[in-house]
């Protein structure tokens, strides 16, 4: 018993002087994209039709086909590595709405799938607010890998 107490304490000492030994500013110096769009009409919440469809844009921010005309930019809380490989999305909804804050988001062939909350959603009504969306996604990546690389 004694021996175990030892390895449990002697483990716990590595861990805490592993924690203490870690630089702090390393991954707070990493410039994000900031994904704020005022250009584009903003909504809390949107009812989908029956037939929507989603794919990812890259690990942060995705796109929802609800008809013809109607799509929606759902920027997510923090990216997901599986969506870079282009994983069938699935969504978590806790009502018929799809809501910003609340609903959550999985890219679908992880082995372990961890939900995203939606932090925004902008919708876009016509093909002019889609190519706008690309390009201030496109801007917004631009910009931290511009800064991230200095």
């Amino acid at each position: 018993m004694s021996y175990i107490k030892t390895l449990l304490v002697t483990v716990f000492m590595l861990v805490a002087v592993g924690c203490a030994t870690t630089e702090a500013g390393s991954e707070q110096a990493r410039v994000t994209p900031n994904y704020n769009f005022e250009q584009l009409e903003q909504v809390d919440r949107f009812r989908p039709s029956n037939n929507f469809s989603m794919a990812a844009w890259n690990s942060q921010v995705l796109l929802l086909s609800d008809s013809v005309k109607t799509k929606y930019l759902l920027i997510l809380q923090r990216p997901d590595t599986g969506f870079d490989f282009q994983a069938p999305v699935g969504i978590k909804r806790f009502s018929s709405y799809i809501t910003a804050g609340q609903d959550r988001v999985y890219a679908l062939n992880t082995v372990a799938p961890v939900g995203i909350t939606i932090r925004t959603i902008y919708k876009l009504d016509d093909k002019e607010d889609l190519e706008l969306a690309k390009k201030l996604v496109t801007e917004a990546e631009q910009a931290a890998k511009a800064a991230n690389a200095e």
